[in-house]
């Protein structure tokens, strides 16, 4: 096994992974590993199935981030937006069935951090390319959501931030919260439709077409927030960025 036996907590430092001489054979044999679990515990409801998944899986980020800066192939940005997804998705899956289990806010902490460094690992890899020297993680920059909650200027103002197409986290000055998209909605289909209607510049045809982005995107954080929300800040990347806010 790629996954040494001894390893009962499923952790790994930072130094053995860099030293890791088959970075991907590792990465693939972690995933599988934490899927298992993750089925385990969908058969059987075991907590601590799910518990095991989840710690063995966070060490995917920092091997995925040494994997990105040596995967070379003709087609490697593709793949690496590819796997990105998949490996980010799978962690915040977990991360939220285990909020749902414990309640505890630290599953919520690491769903930010997750979609934070699912940008930054596709930033650091253009950053490789066009560089001479490796891309160095600085832990220093790493902003958490209470950060975010010191920052917003008044108990109103709201911020989102959306992870891919299936999560949007809402960040007020007393609350964090974090809510699954309704997946039953083509969002792709709904952007670019609210885009054609737009250039169209015909008040008319995209107002209907509004208001269900309004349903879908935003109105489940803002009625699930505890406040009179009147301002929105809004992380405008990614898929949400093709809504003119």
């Amino acid at each position: 096994s790629l996954i040494p036996s001894y390893r009962f907590n499923n952790t790994f430092n930072e130094l053995e992974l860099k030293a890791c001489s088959f970075k991907y054979e590792l990465m693939t044999t972690i995933f599988t590993k934490s899927s298992a679990y993750l089925s385990l515990y969908s058969r059987t409801g075991n907590k601590e199935h799910l518990k095991s998944g989840y710690h063995l899986a966070k060490n995917l980020i920092p091997l995925w981030n040494y994997v990105i800066e040596e995967f070379e192939s003709p087609y490697a940005n593709r793949l690496i937006t590819i796997y990105n997804g998949k490996i980010f998705n799978f962690l915040v899956q977990m991360s939220l069935l285990l909020y749902e289990q414990e309640n505890n806010i630290q599953y919520l902490n690491d769903i930010f951090y997750f979609s934070e460094q699912s940008k930054c690992s596709l930033q650091n890899r253009l950053l490789a390319i066009s560089s001479s020297r490796p891309v160095l993680s600085n832990n220093s920059q790493v902003i958490k959501p209470v950060d975010i909650q010191r920052a917003l200027p008044t108990d109103n103002t709201l911020f989102l931030e959306f992870f891919d197409s299936t999560i949007v986290m809402g960040i007020s000055k007393n609350n964090f919260i974090v809510k699954s998209l309704n997946r039953n909605i083509n969002q792709d289909s709904l952007l670019t439709l609210y885009q054609n209607f737009l250039k169209r510049n015909n008040p008319k045809e995209y107002q209907s077409t509004t208001y269900l982005i309004y349903q879908t995107f935003f109105e489940p954080i803002i009625k699930s927030i505890d406040a009179d929300i009147k301002y929105l800040i809004i992380a405008s990347d990614g898929m949400i960025s093709k809504v003119a806010v």
